[in-house]
């Protein structure tokens, strides 16, 4: 039976494959646990629609890289957080800190998928963020100060 997956799956394939399996496994797991829909017309004509939009995206994603890129790069920003006398910060910024944190000062959504980190910022001073999407990335210095 042919599938459309709809998420990933261990050994069968990836998202939006299209996929040759055993009735059984189809009707019985896959179909069930929303992993996959049958590969009819109309729901080859939604994966494709879907393609499309996703080009789109990805166009008008990278405008916004870019953008994103000619404000900050060599920039410096600051931002004031709650830290103890140590210079431990009290909670630990992550990606979706970081992001909010950019996109409050340059005014340019900033997708938290976009930042690279090893592990989350704990403490007062300077940080290096790498910021990257597809191919291209650039750095910038945060300053995090004691509130």
């Amino acid at each position: 039976m042919k599938v459309i997956l709809k998420r990933d799956v261990a050994k069968v394939g990836r998202k939006n494959e299209i996929k040759n399996v055993a009735d059984g496994y189809a009707r019985n797991s896959l179909i069930p646990q929303g992993l996959a829909v049958p590969a009819t017309a109309e729901n080859l004509a939604k994966i494709e629609e879907w393609e499309k939009g996703k080009t789109a995206a990805g166009a008008k994603s990278d405008s916004v890289f870019a953008a994103l890129r000619a404000k900050l790069t060599d920039q410096t920003i600051k931002t004031k957080q709650k830290a103890g006398p140590e210079g431990h910060l009290f909670a630990g910024l992550r990606e979706k800190d970081v992001a909010g944190i950019l996109a409050e000062e340059t005014g340019v959504a900033v997708k938290p998928d976009w930042l690279l980190f090893s592990r989350p910022l704990k403490s007062i001073g300077e940080h290096k963020i790498t910021l990257r999407q597809g191919e291209s990335d650039f750095t910038c210095l945060l300053v995090i100060e004691k509130a």
